[in-house]
């Protein structure tokens, strides 16, 4: 929620195209057109039928196991994963092979195709994609913290904050005051 709260809401299509980042640097995950309430994510949906978009479902999803926040938290970590590493874990996949590579899990780390990415930034993919959601952060409040000291412990000296420091590279809108940043 607005304040941090947990709205017991599993997302079951995060993906590049439904998070958008705001001139602020705040990260808005849009089109809840899926989601369900996580009372109700025990309930199967329609046999055959998966929901979402298969290079970022989590093994639980594509099983139709269970679905909790950690099922978003690893959509998440493969939207990170392409941002770290420009493309996708299972790039050039096709629907088959993709399956049996969600379903067995393991991949190679970010580094392995952007080697300027950090260790420690591939340790983070790692645990956000573990294929056992017990591994992986049990929410995303629990990621988002990890993310934000990582990137804290990185950033310029003129902002302070990860939304900060986005938002002094996001373009103000025309007329658009550019919001004052720290030097």
């Amino acid at each position: 929620g607005a304040h941090g709260e947990p709205l017991g809401v599993v997302h079951r299509d995060v993906s590049p195209a439904n998070v958008l980042i705001t001139r602020g640097g705040v990260a808005k995950v849009t089109d809840f057109g899926i989601a369900k309430v996580q009372q109700e994510s025990s309930e199967r949906t329609q046999a055959g039928v998966l929901k979402g978009k298969l290079r970022y479902m989590a093994p639980e999803q594509l099983v139709r196991g269970p679905l909790d926040a950690r099922t978003d938290v690893y959509a998440v970590a493969m939207v990170l994963y392409m941002m770290l590493a420009g493309r996708h874990v299972y790039e050039g996949f096709g629907d088959m092979e993709l399956i049996d590579a969600i379903r067995s899990g393991g991949f190679l780390v970010p580094s392995t195709y952007n080697p300027s990415v950090p260790p420690d930034l591939d340790r983070v993919c790692e645990k956000a994609c573990a294929f056992d959601p017990r591994k992986r952060f049990q929410s995303a409040e629990e990621f988002a913290v990890v993310l934000e000291r990582y990137a804290s412990s990185r950033l310029s000296l003129r902002t302070n904050t990860l939304s900060q420091e986005i938002a002094a590279l996001a373009p103000a809108a025309p007329g658009e005051p550019r919001e004052a940043s720290r030097s």
